[in-house]
């Protein structure tokens, strides 16, 4: 991207993104990623070494997700964490 150019989510005042918004496509994404692999969000909790209800709670929004977390899960749905945050940036401009 050239000086001076906007990524497309903040290119208009009107289309802002709030942390919000950020959060929600996150959590939506995360969760039909394990849904779309027949996984239960217990058994992502147990392969990835998080808490169910850490997780529940950010596939519901409540909660962020460090980097770390977020590799973490990642890794057990068998997508690079680069993945997940190009789909959540999609899922947002759609």
């Amino acid at each position: 991207m050239e000086p001076g150019n906007c990524h497309p989510l903040f290119e208009s005042p009107n289309k802002a993104i709030t942390n919000g918004a950020l959060v929600a496509a996150l959590s939506r994404r995360l969760q039909l990623e394990r849904v779309s692999r027949g996984m239960t969000l217990e058994a992502l909790a147990e392969a990835s070494g998080l808490d169910p209800g850490f997780v529940a709670s950010v596939e519901r929004g409540e909660r962020l997700i460090s980097f770390t977390r977020l590799f973490q899960i990642a890794a057990v749905l068998g997508l690079p964490p680069s993945e997940l945050v190009r789909l959540t940036e999609r899922d947002l401009l759609e």
